[in-house]
């Protein structure tokens, strides 16, 4: 009887441990989608998601038909390089700013098309983070090297 109850109380606890292990991992999961942050920009206000995962990355906004014209995607890398992004399955274009990690303009590309294709393209100096956003709101903004962007963000930062 003592074995079996010693058995049952090995199953239960390894039962116990594996639960709450994907509980965080699901958790952990939902709270990263609902993660964004607002990047303002040389009067721009930017509503963006964040993309900190690798599948997340390479995803991008990758057959999506658009973006609301106040909208982007935050791609964060953790580490400064010279972060290549391309238009892989893309429908729509972009321009991309890069950012350092005070979020200061390092590198810019106006219009980046889906028929550019399979160019990469990179910053002008390591970055961390990278921001995709409709094609022509750079300009429109006059947003370029050495400009400064304020974030408020949402369990990034």
């Amino acid at each position: 009887m003592r074995n079996l109850i010693l058995g049952l109380s090995v199953i239960a606890i390894f039962a116990t441990l594996s639960f709450a292990s994907i509980a965080t991992d699901v958790f952990d999961e939902a709270r990263n989608r609902d993660r964004e942050t607002v990047l303002r920009i040389n009067g721009a206000v930017f509503f963006t998601d964040i993309a900190d995962s690798e599948t997340e990355r390479r995803e991008g906004l990758s057959r999506k038909e658009g973006l609301p014209l106040d909208h982007g995607l935050l791609f964060e890398f953790g580490t400064n390089d010279y972060h290549g992004i391309w238009m892989r399955e893309m429908r729509f274009p972009i321009d991309v700013i890069w950012f350092d990690e005070n979020f200061v303009v390092v590198g810019v590309k106006h219009s980046f098309k889906p028929d550019d294709f399979p160019s990469v393209a990179y910053p002008d100096a390591p970055a961390r983070y990278v921001l995709e956003i409709n094609a022509g709101l750079a300009r429109e903004f006059n947003i370029e090297v050495g400009n400064q962007a304020r974030t408020a963000v949402t369990g990034l930062f």
